[in-house]
């Protein structure tokens, strides 16, 4: 079965959607395509947001966004390599 294309969107792609990408990435791979965006992207993730997500060694699939990116879809580039 092919995998579905799904888009977290939230306010500023620096917060949940990120976090909702990663779990995606990380315990859906195998049926979804996870995708994050915002409708007035912030030019970098919460600081929060990355911490918490620190504490999830398991989700690998989370990085965070250099500055002026959008989301992974836009051709902007990522700070981890590992993420398209």
């Amino acid at each position: 079965m092919a995998r579905r294309k799904v888009l977290f969107l939230c306010i500023g792609n620096s917060c949940r959607s990120q976090m909702a990408e990663g779990f995606a990435r990380t315990y859906g791979s195998d049926v979804i395509e996870a995708l994050s965006a915002g409708l007035a992207p912030a030019i970098s993730v919460s600081p929060a947001t990355i911490e918490t997500m620190k504490e999830k060694p398991d989700c690998e699939h989370f990085g965070a966004k250099d500055a002026g990116a959008g989301h992974p879809g836009s051709g902007v580039g990522y700070s981890r390599p590992d993420r398209p």
